[in-house]
């Protein structure tokens, strides 16, 4: 009998599992795994303690360590952490110590002095003063494999020497050093994925920061060049306005240069309040305001500006004759409705018929916008509603790739929801809102 209450090869997982279930991070369980093993083996094994050592991915270097918890623990942790390998990669001749020997050939060896294993990283007399406290009679070391690769090793200090050893106790060992390999390596790849979570957690922060002052920044300049812009326009008309049947070719030059000033700080304004609104939507500052708002009334204000500012495409507004009334934010809604039609313009880049939609579905409103443009892949769905999502690159189509992303928020900070469909490339696509008229609760 080898392993408490139990004559089962499994005994020992099972002793084990309880430790090896637990969530915890890559260095606490390697402490609790060797915290454990010593009573998971009975006392004719004489299994006094345990060390982990594990290494990097690139196995450059010792990641963690780990010894049973005891007297001089903490100096041989201090010893060990993030110590090289002695002769890595090189020669195995030229291997230092029983740990390296395990890790470059990649089996058990067995050894009658803690120095045997530990030479060259902890200094001998502590080493010695050690063996003594514990009753070291020998060790066991095992190799921990992971993914095809050298994690580390597992050390068995023995109260006998290796050679009293049964063949039935170093497969135990080897079965214990493989289920602790797994578990491990489990712990080190959750815990880069959590230190990955959190950095692009970070970024994102950092991302909606930069936002946040970008639009702040150029919102009080872009007022004042606007405002000037128009000021110099209203002057010029006033001033330079032409006497009936004299040229007056500089006034045309000047009202033209305004007028672009005009629209180009409009886009730029345009620009500002969409990065705002992603700052908004992203860091869970996005409020609505609602009132009672006829959508029927705000995709016409939308198809009209849009058929002012694109004639080459036919806009069609497809509605009941009576209002369509939600308890919605206006100025929010009408901005879907906007971008939602300024899209399928902006993806119709050789014009063609769009079609709005609204009408009533029980206790919701639906509006869709429908075009016979460029179409969208099906792989491109999915990403379709993130920020800064742009299809067609390679047209050189204008735009942040903000406005579906806040299109999508505006309707799921209603309660609503927005979704794309489209036959593929050069099919044209439909999206599809829905509203609730009421908010729920």
């Amino acid at each position: 009998m080898t392993l408490k209450d139990s004559s089962s090869v499994n005994a020992p997982f099972l002793a084990l599992m309880h430790v090896l279930l637990q969530p915890l991070g890559y260095q606490d369980l390697a402490q609790a795994v060797v915290n454990a093993l010593p009573g998971a083996f009975a006392p004719d094994t004489a299994v006094l303690g345990a060390l982990v050592l594990t290494l990097s991915p690139e196995a450059h270097s010792i990641e963690a360590f780990a010894f049973t918890e005891g007297p001089n623990q903490a100096a041989i942790a201090r010893g060990m952490a993030g110590r090289p390998l002695h002769q890595l990669g090189g020669d195995y001749r030229r291997e230092s110590n029983v740990i390296e020997r395990v890790v470059m050939q990649r089996r058990a060896i067995g050894a009658p002095h803690l120095d045997d294993f530990l030479s060259g990283y902890i200094a001998s007399p502590l080493l010695r003063r050690f063996e003594e406290i514990i009753g070291w009679r020998g060790g066991m070391a095992i190799p921990l494999s992971a993914q095809q690769r050298s994690a580390g090793v597992l050390l068995f200090a023995l109260g006998k020497e290796v050679t009293a050893l049964t063949d039935e106790e170093g497969t135990r060992m080897t079965n214990v050093a493989h289920v602790v390999g797994l578990a491990l390596e489990q712990a080190r790849l959750y815990e880069e994925e959590r230190r990955a979570r959190r950095a692009l957690e970070q970024a994102q922060e950092q991302g909606q920061t930069f936002l946040r002052i970008v639009a702040h920044d150029l919102k009080t300049p872009l007022t004042n060049i606007l405002g000037y812009a128009q000021l110099a326009q209203r002057l010029r008309r006033r001033e330079m306005a032409p006497v009936a049947g004299t040229p007056n070719d500089a006034g045309d030059r000047v009202h033209a240069a305004c007028d672009k000033i005009v629209e180009n700080c409009r886009r730029l304004q345009r620009l500002v309040d969409d990065l705002q609104e992603a700052f908004r939507l992203g860091s869970g500052r996005f409020e609505v305001q609602r009132r009672p708002v006829d959508l029927v009334a705000l995709a016409r204000v939308a198809v009209d500006e849009q058929r002012a500012a694109a004639p080459n495409h036919t806009i069609t507004l497809s509605a009941p004759a009576q209002p369509v009334v939600g308890q919605w934010d206006g100025e929010r809604v009408q901005q879907l409705v906007a971008n939602l039609v300024s899209n399928a313009v902006k993806y119709s880049p050789s014009g063609g018929p769009i079609t709005v939609t609204v009408q009533r579905r029980g206790e919701s409103a639906q509006l869709s916008v429908t075009d016979t443009g460029l179409g969208i892949a099906k792989d491109d769905l999915p990403a379709l509603f993130q920020p800064y999502s742009r299809r067609h690159q390679q047209l050189a189509i204008k735009g942040t790739g903000l406005g579906l992303y806040i299109a999508k928020g505006i309707a799921e900070a209603h309660g609503g929801r927005i979704r794309a469909d489209s036959p593929g490339e050069g099919a044209g696509a439909t999206f599809t809102v829905t509203l609730p008229l009421q908010p729920a609760g």
